[in-house]
């Protein structure tokens, strides 16, 4: 079968035919160009950001005494924490230290108390994490240290010398010295930097000052104190497990000075008052005395320079209490009666004097 040469060249025409009409490749490019998108390139999602948390300011104070031995029960206090803080004032543990962590600031400004010693202050900047300070505190000569105050064994309730110009706890005594109260109550200097609690006639009224308002009720205990009068015009008590109620109170009293003998007597608002334990005892004017008076079980006792003078078994013993100075100076009188050293210590066991002589 011969070809059909006029189908050919018809099929021939028709596609260059075709090819001429349709787009050039200019047209092309420009209609591809129209029409595509870039494909995006990958993104990765951020992470939410944070700031770091600052390192705290920590904290580690040691008081010591200028050979190094920590001082323990020293009062220190921190002020960028205020007085309402009740961190802020912190008591020195057997390691002489007290800490604080998370401080809010770089400064530190810390007032700083140890008994028998006087007091000192320290202002300073510290580093963010833990900080380690030291202070020295400086022995007060005429303070009185916790170990010299009560004996070993004992355990100190009240430590009074007043060489930081106060008698905390003694309203009538406080009175005169804040408030200038004309009530006989004063604190002097007996020797240069040695500070004293005196009563003397004033104003025409008795002194005293009858219970200490500090100190909780004890049993088993022994109260020291220095004394010394000048003149014998009148008479002091000391006034031992003070207590009462609304009907009456109760106590063992002291009496001394003046022309009355050393005695001890009871007094209970629901017996009466009466001696139960005298005394040849007289002390000699501007002399210093340690009176030591104790009360172990049933029987409480009274000691002068290491010396019993007084002892009564009380059959009856009356309820725990606390302690009073009440001196008895009126119009007129010329005698002064001086006290130092107050000193409260519980006992579990028998008394046993501290005294040593000089």
């Amino acid at each position: 079968m011969k070809p059909n040469h006029t189908v050919f060249f018809l099929l021939i025409f028709v596609m260059v035919f075709l090819a001429g009409c349709g787009p050039s490749p200019e047209e092309i490019a420009t209609m591809t160009a129209s029409t595509w998108t870039a494909t995006p390139e990958p993104t990765s999602t951020p992470l939410p950001t944070s700031t770091p948390t600052p390192i705290p300011y920590d904290l580690t104070f040691t008081v010591v005494d200028a050979d190094g031995n920590p001082i323990s029960g020293a009062s220190v206090m921190l002020a960028e924490l205020g007085e309402e803080d009740e961190k802020a004032t912190q008591s020195s543990d057997e390691n002489g230290q007290v800490s604080w962590g998370n401080l809010p600031e770089e400064m530190i400004s810390l007032s700083v108390q140890g008994q028998g010693y006087f007091s000192g202050e320290l202002s300073q900047t510290i580093e963010r994490g833990a900080n380690e300070v030291k202070f020295t505190l400086e022995r007060d000569p005429f303070g009185l240290l916790p170990s010299e105050a009560c004996a070993q064994g004992e355990k100190p309730l009240l430590i009074e010398d007043f060489q930081d110009g106060k008698a905390q706890g003694w309203s009538n005594i406080t009175a005169a010295l804040e408030f200038n109260a004309q009530n006989g109550w004063a604190l002097v200097e007996d020797e240069p930097g040695n500070f004293v609690l005196t009563a003397s006639q004033a104003a025409n009224f008795a002194t005293d000052s009858y219970f200490y308002e500090g100190l909780e009720p004890y049993s088993n205990a022994v109260w020291r104190l220095r004394t010394k009068i000048v003149g014998n015009d009148n008479d002091a008590f000391l006034n031992w497990r003070h207590a009462g109620t609304e009907t009456g109170d109760w106590r063992y009293i002291i009496q001394y000075g003046g022309p009355a003998m050393l005695d001890l007597s009871r007094l209970h608002y629901e017996v009466g008052h009466f001696s139960v334990s005298g005394s040849s005892f007289s002390p000699q004017e501007e002399q210093w005395y340690l009176f030591e008076i104790s009360t172990f079980g049933e029987t409480t006792e009274v000691w002068v320079d290491g010396e019993k003078k007084n002892s009564y078994t009380d059959p009856q013993l009356m309820e725990p209490g606390t302690i009073g100075l009440e001196v008895h100076l009126f119009d007129g009188s010329n005698s002064v009666y001086t006290f130092d050293n107050i000193v409260v210590c519980e006992i579990d066991s028998p008394f046993e004097t501290i005294y040593v002589s000089e």
